[in-house]
């Protein structure tokens, strides 16, 4: 409630005043304002004229009125007490002339008096009309927020407007709260996680507006489902092998793939990355290929992310079958009878191996072929094993030849490990045939050979040289590379991007005979020994 009061200032001692007082009628946009008329007198008679007033801006209230007192003291008469309706602008401000005037026609203190009269300005409290909006920290679109009110009047109701960027939303009316539910459409305007936008509150009295308060508030895209963006992960093998496809079996000789299709992102986000995992290996991008697989349960992955920083990851296993290229076991081959009886002197062979394989459930199958070829020729000719099978290869093996042997285990893969084995000639003690003499076995190639464990007492030459120049031990250390001869000698050789370590210890005795440096600029370095 406001007041006030303004009084004339005539110096006659006769002096007219007001008093006023205002209360609010928030819902109307108007104030009760009572204005009281006083004079301020010594000893005074009047009757009532005609003409007195009293006004509140353009309303003007007319009275007549005697004032009669024979006061010895500087009295105060009320001579009139209107109460008026004054209208507010539609902010709610009020800027009010209040005047008052009574009607005298006489002779006062000497001075003649007509009338006295004052006026003044005064200003009412402002009436409270749009309520103010006190924004939240967030607004989340595709989900719910209260807006607490506090409303200047019970009878004032509101409604919210909510734009960001060239999406708009507006609720219904509220009195002390509104629930603020913008659609999730609302984010085909946020490219990322936030954006400001504007929350517009119109306050109405009935169906009047009576006016619109705003605010800057914060909208986020949270992050859920529907925000989220999707996609459809697979995974794929292949393989080189038509066995491997037709199981559909993944295997270690197998590749897989895991890729992403179908990627939707959701209200206007777009793909920030795709990064995609199987088992250990790491990539981006839509697609990810390993050509060699691990055995086991292997897991894949793809996680999506939007412009938001919004994820979706998905996962998935594949059972990746153990493979190992075949080998052949327990290979044994002999000479034998052709019976197939054992026989150093035999001139047919007998060969049994095993093989050890991946069977890939049933996918995969191992052979065995067998290699004979002249230990100092060509192939005399190739044959199928059975696993764990004996057989008897129905083929002459001459008594005075040696043969090499091999075995060779393969599957869908190709060719895996392979096993040898030398078939010697039939044991002699000596062979000599045209100029060739060998102990132990028959002769296969010109000179002389000896199978047998030799002594010699005397010297021994190959070529005229002695066999003292021959390489008795070699060995590497501290990258040094050294060579013992059978005289004693010995060489040392090395290569070093700076300076030499020092000579091994214990492999040479004595002192040097020469350092020679290579023409590399002294990187080289020959250390001869005698």
């Amino acid at each position: 409630m406001a007041s006030g009061s303004f009084e004339s200032r005539y110096g006659i001692n006769l002096e007219i005043g007001c008093e006023w007082t205002s209360s609010a009628n928030v819902a109307d946009n108007t104030s009760t304002v009572r204005v009281r008329v006083y004079l301020r007198h010594f000893d005074i008679y009047c009757v009532a004229l005609n003409g007195s007033y009293v006004s509140a801006g353009s309303d003007r209230r007319t009275f007549a009125r005697a004032v009669s007192s024979d006061s010895p003291v500087y009295a105060k008469t009320y001579i009139a007490d209107e109460t008026f309706t004054v209208p507010h602008s539609s902010d709610g401000t009020k800027t009010l002339n209040i005047s008052a005037g009574w009607v005298f026609n006489g002779t006062y203190n000497g001075t003649y008096v007509g009338t006295v009269s004052v006026s003044s300005s005064v200003t009412l409290d402002t009436i409270p009309r749009a309520t103010a909006v006190d924004p939240p920290a967030k607004i989340e679109v595709g989900g719910q927020t209260v807006l607490a009110l506090r409303p200047a009047s019970p009878s004032f109701t509101h409604k919210a407007t909510l734009t960001v960027g060239s999406e708009t939303w507006t609720s219904g009316f509220g009195g002390t709260s509104l629930t603020l539910s913008p659609p999730a459409s609302m984010a085909l305007a946020i490219s990322g996680k936030t954006r400001v936008g504007t929350l517009k509150l119109d306050t109405y009295n009935g169906s009047v507006k009576v006016g619109t308060a705003s605010a800057n508030v914060t909208f986020s895209v949270p992050d859920r489902a529907e925000f989220r963006p999707d996609f459809t992960l697979n995974f794929a093998t292949d393989s080189e092998y038509a066995a491997v496809r037709a199981l559909g079996a993944v295997a270690q000789i197998s590749s897989g793939t895991v890729s992403v299709v179908g990627v939707v992102t959701a209200y206007g986000a777009t793909v920030s990355s795709v990064d995609l995992s199987l088992g250990d290996a790491k990539g981006s991008g839509n697609s990810l290929t390993v050509q060699s697989l691990k055995a086991g349960e292997t897991e894949y992955s793809a996680t999506v992310t939007d412009s938001r920083g919004h994820k979706t990851t998905k996962t998935g296993t594949v059972t990746v079958a153990q493979y190992s290229r075949p080998y052949p076991s327990g290979v044994t081959v002999e000479r034998c009878t052709a019976g197939g009886a054992p026989d150093g002197d035999g001139e047919y062979l007998a060969a049994a191996s095993d093989v050890s394989f991946s069977s890939l459930d049933g996918a995969n199958a191992a052979t065995l072929r067998l290699t004979v070829a002249l230990r100092h020729g060509g192939v005399v000719g190739e044959y199928t094993l059975t696993p764990g099978v004996r057989r008897i290869i129905n083929v002459p093996v001459l008594k005075e030849r040696s043969y090499d042997v091999t075995v060779t285990a393969s599957d869908i893969a190709g060719e895996g490990a392979a096993s040898h084995a030398v078939i010697p000639t039939s044991e002699v003690d000596l062979h000599i045939k045209d100029g060739s003499v060998r102990f132990g076995g028959y002769i296969e190639r010109e000179g002389f050979e000896c199978d047998m464990t030799a002594r010699f007492g005397g010297g021994v030459t190959v070529d005229d040289k002695p066999l003292s120049d021959f390489v008795t031990e070699r060995g590497e250390s501290d990258g040094w590379r050294w060579k013992k001869y059978a005289s004693g000698d010995a060489v040392c050789f090395g290569v070093f991007s700076g300076s030499a370590p020092a000579v091994p210890s214990g492999v040479f005795d004595g002192t040097p005979e020469s350092v020679v440096i290579g023409a590399d600029g002294g990187r080289s370095l020959v250390i001869k020994y005698m």
